[in-house]
């Protein structure tokens, strides 16, 4: 019970997880159009960079997936292969069952 527990709350987290941490990071202020002003992302520049940004910071990464985010269809593409992977899970899952079965079933004969 406790696997499947876990399982559910992996592939729960592989699901949501993308689309929280832009969430989140739009909520500290890394918006789409830019910093926003009196936000918490605009006094880490400050503080970090004293207001300039260098390429590659993390202000500069934070800004980016908080100006790009996701796009609708990326995250049906991503839950999409989630689901295959699941799936694949369970199929392979069955057919192994089967295997067993059809084991012992001969190893009886």
């Amino acid at each position: 019970m406790a696997s499947i527990l876990t399982l559910s709350l992996t592939i729960g987290g592989i699901i949501f997880a993308p689309t929280a941490v832009v969430y989140f990071v739009r909520a500290i202020g890394f918006g789409s159009s830019g910093i926003l002003a009196r936000s918490f992302a605009a006094q880490m520049m400050s503080y970090l960079y004293g207001g300039a940004t260098a390429t590659g910071s993390i202000v500069s990464i934070l800004q980016s997936v908080g100006a790009a985010g996701h796009s609708f269809g990326s995250m049906i593409a991503w839950r999409l292969a989630v689901a295959f992977i699941i799936n694949t899970w369970h199929v392979m899952t069955y057919l192994a069952f089967v295997y067993q079965l059809v084991t012992a079933y001969i190893s009886g004969l």
